[in-house]
């Protein structure tokens, strides 16, 4: 109940998350249930941003579940620690559809087939910069398995202390697409 209360709280602030736009141009049944895990760092203009995150949606649209953390202490818009941030994953989903998903991070464009869309409602960890609000991800696991490499394709954020931020790259470290247990 909490976790929903706090979940409901971050909606409301906006926090629909990068994903409020991350429907699949042809409608629901076009994602596929999924978890994807991952960590490790892209490169920034300026050094190193370092993340971690896991999303699953196995249990349904309505049962989202996962955390996400995300510390760039080299962007040039935040001096003074940077983007520091953590929260609760409110919408991910995986792409089955040929044309892909709304990307999450741009709304308009596209997040290719077979990459996750990850919507988090943040809260940033950097003092200098107190508050909350969404960011989204579009992410894609290589299939290589566990010590394989992955890419983002790109983190925004759409609302809160951040706003405006966004990064992408290659990731040194992994993202791993796992499958959903059988119902």
């Amino acid at each position: 109940m909490q976790k929903r209360l706090y979940q409901g709280g971050i909606v409301v602030l906006g926090i629909a998350i990068l994903f409020l736009f991350a429907n699949c141009s042809g409608g629901p049944d076009l994602v596929v249930p999924g978890k994807v895990t991952g960590g490790g760092w892209v490169e920034a203009p300026n050094g190193k941003a370092n993340f971690g995150f896991n999303a699953s949606s196995c249990d349904g649209p309505e049962n989202i579940t996962g955390r996400f953390n995300f510390h760039d202490k080299t962007a040039s818009l935040f001096p003074n620690g940077g983007v520091k941030m953590n929260g609760a994953v409110i919408d991910a989903m995986q792409c089955a559809e040929q044309a892909g998903c709304e990307d999450p991070v741009a709304p308009g464009q596209i997040c290719p087939m077979d990459a996750y869309s990850i919507t988090v409602g943040y809260r940033s960890t950097n003092p200098k910069y107190p508050g909350t609000g969404i960011a989204g991800a579009c992410v894609v696991d290589y299939g290589e398995g566990k010590n394989g490499t992955g890419v983002l394709l790109g983190l925004g954020v759409q609302s809160g202390p951040f706003l405006g931020y966004s990064i992408s790259g290659t990731i040194k470290g992994n993202i791993q697409a796992h499958l959903c247990p059988a119902p």
